[in-house]
């Protein structure tokens, strides 16, 4: 229903195109009024096409800052399993249990075996952290490691999805009837990200 509805409005825009051209009295005018019209519904594709491009060139992919100790440590609320460790470049990770209000820590012992315990309070310096943002033409998918206490980044992996403007978002979208489709990319797709690569990355002291 709503592809037919917007089917129609590319109908009626059309004409509305048509009749504006043929009342146009010389063939500049008619040329410009042709042009207008052409940039009315996709001007601002323009415009995020050159937002797209600046920040793949500045701010998509894998980016280090600066490297931290190992033995900081790295608050990390998804970790649930003891072989993380074995993964990852740092002597423990802690993580948080909300809703059971406990704190996981998973360290190395002087030996080499990696035990959990559960501690009272947090003592890692740096946290592992997701931001996602989604403003219906742009999906920014973020992974970072940050200081806790001051918040700046050391590390990040960060990814945009592009859906189009408003024509191709809207219009094309509705008549294809799935929805819109991704229209550009940069960076590290969500399922593509690897978290490990950063922290190991980043922990290198």
């Amino acid at each position: 229903m709503a592809g037919l509805l917007v089917l129609s409005v590319i109908v009626g825009y059309f004409f509305l195109g048509k009749w504006l051209v043929g009342r146009a009295k010389s063939w500049p005018i008619k040329l410009l009024v042709l042009v207008g019209l052409i940039l009315f519904p996709t001007a601002d594709e323009i415009y995020y096409r050159i937002k797209l491009k600046r920040f793949c060139e500045n701010e998509a992919g894998f980016k280090v800052y600066s490297t931290a100790s190992k033995l900081a440590g790295l608050l990390n609320d998804e970790v649930v399993y003891p072989d993380y460790l074995k993964l990852v470049n740092v002597n423990f990770v802690e993580s948080r249990n909300i809703s059971a209000n406990k704190i996981t820590r998973l360290s190395r012992t002087e030996k080499g075996a990696i035990e959990s315990t559960t501690v009272p309070t947090i003592s890692a310096k740096y946290q592992l952290s997701t931001k996602k943002i989604d403003t219906g033409k742009f999906l920014e998918y973020e992974v970072f490691i940050s200081d806790r206490t001051t918040k700046i980044k050391l590390s990040s992996l960060k990814n945009l999805n592009y859906y189009g403007g408003w024509f191709t978002f809207n219009v094309l979208g509705s008549i294809g009837g799935s929805g819109p489709t991704l229209q550009g990319s940069c960076g590290y797709s969500e399922t593509g990200i690897d978290s490990y690569k950063l922290i190991n990355s980043t922990f290198t002291k």
